[in-house]
């Protein structure tokens, strides 16, 4: 694991795979809202404090402290 600052904020990355190479979908799938709220929610458990929960095209994350924020997906256009 890597520890990296830049302004005073301290990051942290494993030494794996990026993300991007992972999820593969091919050219015509058809890819919902719904599937890229699920391809999200590792990284939002893995890299931030609190619980998330997937509700359809949304993930729902609760901070320890129990503010709630709501990250949506949605087709543009």
């Amino acid at each position: 694991m890597q520890r990296v600052s830049y302004g005073g904020t301290l990051y942290f990355y494993k030494d794996e795979t990026p993300m991007a190479e992972k999820i593969v979908w091919e050219d015509g799938a058809d890819v919902t809202a719904e599937d890229i709220a699920a391809a999200l929610k590792p990284l939002v458990d893995e890299y931030f404090l609190g619980t998330c929960e997937q509700q359809g095209a949304a993930l729902c994350y609760t901070l320890p402290d129990g503010r709630k924020f709501r990250i949506a997906a949605g087709e543009i256009g």
